[in-house]
């Protein structure tokens, strides 16, 4: 794998973007939720480069094609 088929960090929203009042979910829920699958998906990412294997991340299946 090469370095740009690295998973993609969610963009954080900006403190304007979110209303404050409570909805669910709100835009930093979803930022969080994000921002887990990321950091889940460069895990695998990490450990498919040490075994030197494709890594079947939760980004590609959603899309189609890796980030």
């Amino acid at each position: 794998m090469t370095p740009q088929n690295t998973p993609t960090p969610p963009r954080k929203p900006e403190p304007h973007e979110c209303c404050g009042t409570g909805c669910i979910p709100c835009v930093m829920d979803i930022y969080e939720e994000e921002l887990w699958q990321y950091e889940k998906d460069l895990k695998a990412w990490h450990l498919a480069q040490a075994a030197n294997l494709p890594a079947a991340t939760t980004q590609t299946a959603k899309t189609g094609a890796a980030s």
